[in-house]
Order: structure tokens, then sequence, then C-alpha cells
């Protein structure tokens, strides 16, 4: 990966002074966070502005520093390959994968989201970010967003907002059912109950 050797200690600054002053601040700020890790303060954290002034570069540098020096687990991934990895899991029509994929980005220590934007959806809604991002802040682990989009944008982004067309409709009551506690098997003791098992398909587009 481009950033793979990147450092906190090391960033290299580019750009215009303006651009070049956002980095400085960034790295100001990645060295605070890392020495109050495990415990930093923002759980969720975001590195948004116009491209070239750093973001991914200070992101991948806490992500490796979390890693070798603090012993921690983490995760690098672009917006749209972790959308489509969890939309993959809906052709598949196993039982519970969609929730093995989102649990994946749950589980490491960090994890960081880059280039969070409108265009990382496909023009269809945000549900599996706000997916990943909800139970990471409920099992207290801390998310660092980058974005090229401004604050309007990315607080719509952030959003849990609609269902895809493609999405089953087992999954998408799962996934609303676990914001408030309750199981799995109890979402699929109700779908029998009302008489809906095996008829559960999908959400039609309109």
């Amino acid at each position: 990966p481009l950033f793979a050797g990147a450092s906190v200690d090391g960033l290299r600054f580019f750009g215009s002074p303006e651009q070049q002053q956002c980095t400085r601040a960034a790295q100001t700020w990645a060295r605070h966070y890392l020495l109050r890790w495990p415990d930093p303060s923002e759980e969720l954290a975001v590195f948004a502005g116009s491209p070239g002034n750093g973001k991914t570069m200070t992101a991948w540098a806490i992500a490796r520093e979390v890693v070798l020096t603090h012993g921690g687990t983490a995760r690098v991934t672009k917006c749209s390959r972790m959308v489509k990895h969890i939309r993959g899991a809906w052709a598949l029509r196993e039982d519970g994968e969609e929730e093995r994929r989102v649990a994946s980005y749950v589980a490491p220590d960090l994890l960081v989201i880059d280039e969070v934007s409108r265009h990382a959806f496909y023009g269809e809604p945000t549900q599996q970010l706000y997916d990943v991002i909800d139970a990471r802040l409920e099992q207290c682990r801390p998310t660092i967003l980058t974005s090229n989009e401004d604050d309007d944008e990315l607080g719509a982004l952030l959003e849990a907002k609609g269902v895809h067309p493609g999405r089953p409709a087992r999954d998408h009551l799962r996934s609303l059912a676990a914001t408030i506690g309750i199981s799995n098997a109890r979402v699929d003791e109700v779908i029998e109950l009302v008489g809906l098992k095996g008829r559960e398909g999908h959400f039609p587009r309109e």
C-alpha cells in the first residue's frame, strides 16, 4: 500500500502552506491520540478536507503505530471496498453471512475507513457504514474516517437512511433489532410466527 511505511514522526509535508499546516496539525493530534491509547477520548475521529492535506497518510501512520508500538490490531480499508464486501453477502444467501462480514470490521482495536464519500455507496443507502460504526461505538472501539466531503455531506452519509433493494428483508430486520438488543433468533421466531418464513425476500425497487 502507498502509505504502508508511514509513521507519525516521519510524516511528510507536501502541497501549499495551508496543506502543510493541516498535516502538522494532524501530526500533533495523532501524537496525543497515541499517547492515550488504548483509551483515546475520541471513539470516532474524522479527518476531513480537500485532497492532499495528509488525511490518509496520517491515518495509516496511526494504524501502524497501534500495531507496532502498542501491540494492538488495526485494519485500514477504503469505504467503497468495505461496502462492496458487506453487500456481497446478499448474493450468497447464507444465514448470518452479512453479520459475519460486519463483525470482521468491528473486531480490530482500530478501524480506519478511508475515502468516505457519497460515491462509495454507488448511489444507494448508507446502512452498512452505519452498522459498522454503530457496533464499534457500542464496544468502545475507536474508528477513524477520512473524507473529502464537507461537513453537511459527511453528516448525511453517517445517518442510517433507507434500505438497499438488494438487501434481504430478514437481514435488515436483524440489523434494526440488534440496535435495541433483540437477538437474531427472536427475529427468526417472529418471522415464522407471522407466517413469513421462507418468504422474506428482498425490498422492491421503486
